[in-house]
């Protein structure tokens, strides 16, 4: 599962922190069914995981100079 591995959390954690708005993107249901699952926009996904790739790069030049 994406986000198991991409903030290192339990399927059950990461199954409840949509609902209580505690992904680091928004997350929304398509259709109001508590059954459908939840989305998140994919270019907020890539903003997120471009500012963590520049941060990551940052620190890793900060280590290395």
């Amino acid at each position: 599962m994406f986000f198991s591995a991409a903030w290192s959390a339990t399927q059950r954690t990461v199954a409840s922190r949509p609902l209580a708005q505690r992904l680091p993107v928004p997350a929304y249901r398509a259709v109001r069914s508590q059954k459908a699952p939840w989305l998140v926009n994919v270019a907020d996904l890539a903003t997120y995981l471009d500012e963590c790739r520049e941060q990551a790069m940052r620190d890793w030049q900060k280590m290395n100079e």
